[in-house]
């Protein structure tokens, strides 16, 4: 694709339920503009999700932590590849690992619930040589996959004494089951305060439409009391008019 880049920032820039509508008035300015086969690739292109756009924004805000990121990735593989001592290893993944983080932190203010997926994207595509100069601007429009990573595997076997990939990766994988169990028993809390706020709710709907009907109910007793009374005062009167008419014949 031929795009100039202020139409990859165009669309990347703004929210994915706006995506569509953007997309759609892009090509048609290409197909104005004679560019039909640019117009039928854009036309293709997907909404992005909520955690690719979050890292769009993230990295176009904090270009410094993504040029980090590359830079540590890079540093991991370099001295995996290299069979430095472990504890070189370990300190430039702890250092990446924090940079990640920052990252993460950083795309939360736009997709607040989709902290996994935002590392994964960003793991991947700092492992990715066609997704990192797109990472770097901000500009991507599609997830990267993670079998970049299986460049990793290809490294010579690490002499005794030397961290394996291997026991790296899983040390990522038992983070990654961590913070999704953890994510799961946000979730379920929620949902449990959601509930309860709803049977309260409830609780106080009845209770309001139970003092209303009593309001009414009160209301209609008075006006009867009232209608009562009004009788009453109307027989009284005519009593008194007769007695008085019977006092005057005398």
């Amino acid at each position: 694709m031929t795009l100039e880049r202020a139409h990859l920032e165009r669309l990347c820039r703004i929210p994915p339920e706006q995506f569509t509508a953007e997309r759609d008035a892009l090509v048609r300015e290409l197909k104005s503009a004679g560019r039909k086969e640019d117009a039928a690739e854009v036309k293709a292109l997907r909404r992005p999700s909520t955690a690719l756009y979050a890292v769009n924004q993230a990295a176009r805000q904090t270009p410094e932590q993504v040029q980090a990121l590359l830079s540590l990735t890079q540093r991991v593989l370099t001295a995996q590849r290299a069979g430095a001592p472990a504890a070189e290893v370990l300190e430039a993944t702890r250092q990446q690992r924090a940079v990640l983080q920052s990252l993460v932190d950083a795309a939360r203010a736009f997709a607040p619930d989709a902290d996994d997926r935002v590392r994964a994207i960003l793991s991947a595509a700092a492992t990715s040589p066609a997704a990192t100069e797109q990472l770097r601007a901000g500009v991507m429009l599609q997830e990267p996959t993670a079998a970049d990573l299986s460049e990793l595997l290809q490294a010579p076997a690490p002499p005794p004494g030397v961290a394996h990939i291997g026991q790296l990766r899983r040390e990522q994988d038992e983070r990654a089951e961590r913070e999704r169990a953890a994510e799961e028993q946000r979730r379920a809390a929620r949902a449990k305060r959601l509930a309860e706020l709803e049977q309260e709710v409830a609780r106080a709907e009845a209770e309001a439409r139970a003092a209303h009907t009593h309001a009414e109910e009160t209301a209609a007793e008075a006006r009867k009391a009232r209608e009562t009374a009004e009788r009453t005062a109307r027989v009284l009167e005519g009593l008194r008019s007769l007695r008085n008419d019977l006092l005057n014949e005398k």
